[in-house]
């Protein structure tokens, strides 16, 4: 199993991530791990016509349970698997007991990934799986009609004074670099937890490296020479993590 999912090959080389700790991570999840909780999420819709990502969230426990859904086009799947080197047919069933981990990839009819799927990924957890959002963090440049689409199906766009479900974040490195360097702790940490099955999230945060700007200040980037090594898992985690954040004390009381 360790050959087929996660031991895939990294970037070791500038990693922003140790792998002895991307590993550690990695742990036996079942469907009480996020049936009937609180959570919240994270979207990276940057790549449409590639991979896109969405990430769920579940804090208790003193942990950070992550599920995950990747979106690739059916179109571009085979071309794509060539290129990034990476056998993206082999995460539409990965084996993992619990359906949300076993479906780890959906391929998406025609040229792109249709951002309705991704909705419909958030609506099954809600209502097959009786999960309640608290929050929803997007790119801002990439939400579009999409924002609009989630609100129609219950998750209503923040307002001023924070509520609402889904927010946009800027993706510079002033709102990512401490989300960023706390994420990494929390790797260090074991605090994050993520099913063995998901070997396109341990290959995202082996693939990340990080910009510093002059004010020491972080963002998460791909390495140099590494186009198609992919950060998306990373980056719809971190996004997640941020909505947790605003969220925080809401899980103290109510799902510690």
């Amino acid at each position: 199993f360790l050959a087929k999912h996660l031991n895939r090959a990294i970037n070791a080389a500038g990693a922003y991530f140790d792998v002895r700790d991307i590993n550690a991570c990695a742990c036996e999840m079942t469907e009480a791990d996020y049936r009937g909780r609180y959570g919240v999420g994270g979207v990276d819709l940057a790549e449409t016509t590639d991979l896109c990502c969405a990430t769920a969230m579940f804090p208790y426990g003193g942990k950070l349970y992550l599920i995950q859904r990747y979106f690739i086009a059916e179109a571009r799947i085979d071309q794509n698997s060539k290129t990034d080197k990476m056998a993206y047919r082999s995460f539409v069933n990965t084996g993992a007991p619990d359906p949300m981990n076993n479906e780890l990839i959906q391929i998406c009819p025609g040229p792109m990934v249709r951002k309705s799927d991704v909705t419909a990924w958030y609506d099954e957890l809600t209502y097959k799986y009786g999960v309640i959002f608290w929050s929803i963090g997007y790119d801002r440049w990439h939400g579009g009609d999409w924002i609009d689409e989630m609100e129609q199906h219950g998750y209503p766009k923040q307002d001023n004074e924070g509520r609402g479900i889904t927010f946009p974040v800027a993706m510079g490195a002033r709102s990512l670099s401490t989300p960023t360097k706390e994420f990494r702790s929390l790797l260090q940490d074991r605090i994050i937890q993520y099913s063995r099955y998901n070997g396109l999230l341990r290959w995202c945060l082996g693939n990340t490296n990080v910009e510093i700007d002059a004010s020491n200040e972080i963002r998460p980037v791909k390495g140099r020479g590494n186009a198609r090594k992919r950060i998306d898992g990373f980056v719809s985690a971190l996004l997640a993590y941020m909505a947790y954040k605003q969220r925080r004390e809401l899980f103290k009381e109510y799902q510690s």
